[in-house]
Order: C-alpha cells, then structure tokens, then sequence
C-alpha cells in the first residue's frame, strides 16, 4: 500500500498481479499504472496528464 515512486511501483507491479495481491494507492500519476490490463491496482491520485490539464 502506499509505494512510493513511478519506478517502484512500475518494478513491484508485475509481482503483485502475478501474485494476485492488490496495490492500493501507489503514489504516482504515471499512466504506466492506469493501463485496463491492471486488474488489482487501485490509484487514488490524479494522473499527471489530469493533474496538468484540470
């Protein structure tokens, strides 16, 4: 929970969902963790792009 880092959660990600965990609230707006293949990471922040945009 909480991982903090594009380049940690985008390292730990494939071991979570290999392992069938869920990832909750990495702290990152990297699009890398929004792709629909994800189906147990739950990011609460904004994405960059939003976050920017808004």
């Amino acid at each position: 929970m909480s991982c903090l880092g594009t380049a940690n959660n985008a390292a730990i990600t494939p071991l979570i969902e290999a392992a069938g965990l869920v990832h909750l609230a990495p702290l990152t707006g990297a699009s890398s963790l929004r792709k629909s293949g994800l189906r147990r990471v739950f990011p609460i922040r904004a994405s960059y792009s939003d976050e920017i945009n808004n």
